[in-house]
Parts: structure tokens; C-alpha cells; sequence
């Protein structure tokens, strides 16, 4: 399939010390090769397609250190999710969909990054991002994302001594959403039970 990818970025540096961006645009992703083989898949998905915009603002502080703070969005279409939904079949028989992209995205947030470029020395960046992620199958409510983090820390720092490079990193993020079984449906033809889950209330731990 033809999938043009229109996208726009805009830069405008105020001062030697503060530059204004801005960017939008859209992009596309194929499906998964499990979600469109013959067997357990469907080869006639379309590709993910996602509306993406950003807006930031990049100070230079001294010392060579950099700030960066961006607002993001993001709009998704066409996602694919599994379904156990029987449709017509290309002879006037009966055959099961397994996936069908019809669930929409939407992701949103605000990101901070402070970083001391590579060089002789100290480097290290220190980055927080405030996010939610979230899906909405046809007529239904918007859920959280199964990967949702609303709270995600990053901490990079490295030295540079004698032409070795010691480093570390660390990260602390927030819980994803996870729910429990409501109620469960028997297949006759795989001979199991399919589970039908709550609402994604509660969260893993940190």
C-alpha cells in the first residue's frame, strides 16, 4: 500500500541562547508480521497510521549545559487488536478474524531534559517525562495503554579519566495498568476458555 508521510518542523532561534521548535506530521507503521499471516493472522490489515505534533523550547545555559522542554500529542488510527469475530469468507463460508484495525490511540504529555554534551570530563543527562497513553475500541470508552507509564525518570552520568569512560544510568517509572479476569467464555473449537478482563483500575507497583 501507498502511504505518504507528510511532516513539517519549524525552528526559530530568538536569541543565541533560546530556540523556539515546533514539528507535526504524519507517520506510518506496517503491521506486525504475526497480526497478518493466513493462519491466526489477517492478511488484509491496513497499517497503523499516527498524527504527531511537538512543541519545545531548548535553552544553553553555561557551562555548555543544555534544557529542553517539549509538549507533546499524538493521534493513532487504524491500531489492530486481537478479535475472535466470525465474518463472511471469500466462497460464502464463515471464517474467524483474528485481528481487525478498527482501535484508536491518543498520547499525550510533557517532557524536561537537562544535558551536558560529550566531552573530556563529566557527561550526564537527567530527563522526566509526564505522559498517559490510552486506546478506545469502536463505541467504547478510552482506556489506559497496557505499556502506560504517567511518570517515567531517566538519570545518565558518565566521567572520562585517562582514556577510560566510567558510567551508570537509572530509571524510575511508575506502574503499568493491569486488571483481572471479570468473566471467561468457552471456545468449542480450540477447546478453552477465553477471558473477558475489568477495566484496567490499578496499577504494577513503581
Amino acid at each position: 500500500d501507498l502511504a505518504p508521510d507528510p511532516r513539517a518542523v519549524v525552528r526559530w532561534q530568538i536569541t543565541p541562547e533560546v530556540l523556539v521548535k515546533a514539528a507535526t506530521g504524519l507517520f506510518t507503521q506496517p503491521p506486525q508480521v504475526f497480526q497478518t499471516i493466513s493462519t491466526g493472522g489477517n492478511p488484509g490489515l491496513a497499517p497503523q497510521r499516527a498524527w504527531q505534533s511537538s512543541v519545545g523550547l531548548e535553552l544553553t545555559l553555561p557551562e555548555h549545559v543544555e534544557l529542553q522542554l517539549t509538549g507533546f500529542y499524538s493521534q493513532m488510527y487504524d491500531i489492530a487488536r486481537m478479535t475472535q469475530t466470525i465474518v463472511p469468507g471469500d466462497n460464502g463460508e464463515v471464517r474467524r478474524e483474528f485481528y481487525r484495525a478498527d482501535q484508536q490511540g491518543r498520547a499525550y504529555g510533557l517532557e524536561f531534559l537537562l544535558r551536558r554534551p560529550v566531552d573530556e570530563g563529566f557527561y550526564g543527562w537527567v530527563s522526566y517525562t509526564l505522559s498517559r497513553s490510552e486506546r478506545q475500541n469502536l463505541g467504547g470508552n478510552w482506556v489506559a495503554f497496557s505499556f502506560d507509564q504517567t511518570h517515567v525518570l531517566n538519570f545518565v552520568a558518565s566521567y572520562a579519566f585517562d582514556g577510560w569512560r566510567f558510567g551508570a544510568t537509572f530509571q524510575l517509572a511508575t506502574g503499568r495498568p493491569t486488571s483481572s479476569v471479570c468473566a471467561t467464555s468457552y471456545d468449542a473449537d480450540e477447546n478453552s476458555y477465553d477471558a473477558s478482563f475489568c477495566d484496567r483500575g490499578e496499577r504494577l507497583p513503581i
